[in-house]
């Protein structure tokens, strides 16, 4: 996404700028102490718990996702988008009750916990997905489907936050589907007479290479705004086939996919256009002006649906 420019012709945008824009990643686990995060296990948890190493589970899916928005500019391992653009924090919906009992999947809860502590501009990822409306794993489903969810991010979004949602790793044609329990049909679907918008930014999967072709697990429709690298080929911290071990403070990774890493690339691009408005505009762009550059096709490179690139994805939006 050529970040290089801002960092080499703006720096007051990254590294220390003047304002600052926060970031907060939305999941269930990370490795907190990881040697390229700017992450602290003391303060970094906004809310929940984190399941890094209960069980089995470890937290390197967190921790690739900070990584490739924030790892830090030092001597050592990668470096985030924007790095330095603000503060990173987490948020988690692996909830552990006051009788021991814990349960995953609290998103309205970790979002609405997320909100007090962050202003204006400041930018939430969700890196979630849910089960379809059978519960069935097998085509997960854009995590605003569940209408506690939706009602938390347009909560967010009302506030100022811009929210960026993964569309989900399910293949399906979102404008065909609704959100749960809803009365109207095909709710996903913006030219729907039953369109519900939640307000967030709904990233996509591409592959790497032009021409950009949407990757066949991706969730896809006129509701997803816009689409990144989700192929395999992303570095960053966390699961240690590059270096490390899994789960460990010194684990990287090269080949990180799926919407979960198209996502914060998009979200990478937000913090350096928002840092650019507010360090050199003087002024903080709203989750729908942002949305709106995102989704503006000369912005951005189209996606296809081929690898010929003689069909283009009409459903998808643009990277």
């Amino acid at each position: 996404i050529d970040a290089q420019c801002i960092w080499t012709n703006f720096p007051n945008t990254v590294g220390e700028p003047g304002l600052k824009t926060g970031f907060v990643d939305l999941e269930q686990g990370w490795v907190l102490n990881h040697e390229d995060l700017p992450l602290n296990p003391a303060t970094s948890m906004i809310f929940g718990n984190n399941l890094h190493g209960t069980g089995t589970y470890l937290g390197n899916h967190g921790t690739a996702v900070v990584g490739e928005v924030a790892a830090i500019d030092n001597d050592r391992g990668v470096l985030g988008i924007a790095s330095g653009v603000g503060t990173s924090r987490v948020s988690s919906h692996y909830v552990i009750a006051a009788d021991g009992t814990s349960s995953v999947l609290n998103v309205a809860a970790a979002i609405v916990g997320a909100i007090p502590v962050m202003q204006p501009g400041d930018v939430l990822l969700l890196e979630v997905q849910r089960a379809d409306s059978t519960g069935d794993w097998s085509n997960p489903v854009p995590v605003e489907s569940n209408l506690a969810d939706f009602r938390a991010i347009q909560l967010a979004v009302a506030r100022g936050i811009i929210v960026v949602e993964a569309a989900g790793n399910g293949s399906n044609n979102l404008d065909n589907m609704s959100h749960f329990g809803v009365g109207g049909t095909n709710t996903f679907n913006r030219s729907s007479v039953d369109f519900m918008d939640s307000g967030a930014i709904m990233v996509g999967a591409c592959s790497d290479t032009v021409p950009h072709v949407r990757m066949g697990f991706s969730n896809f429709g006129s509701r997803v705004d816009c689409c990144a690298w989700g192929n395999w080929s992303v570095v960053t911290t966390g699961y240690g086939d590059a270096g490390g071990l899994s789960g460990g403070t010194t684990s990287y990774t090269n080949d990180f996919a799926g919407t979960s890493s198209a996502s914060p690339i998009v979200v990478g691009a937000i913090l350096l256009i928002q840092s650019y408005c507010k360090n050199y505009l003087g002024m903080t762009l709203t989750p729908k002006q942002m949305r709106d550059i995102l989704r503006k096709s000369s912005n951005g490179t189209p996606i296809y649906t081929t690898s010929s690139g003689t069909t283009i994805e009409n459903l998808i939006g643009r990277q």
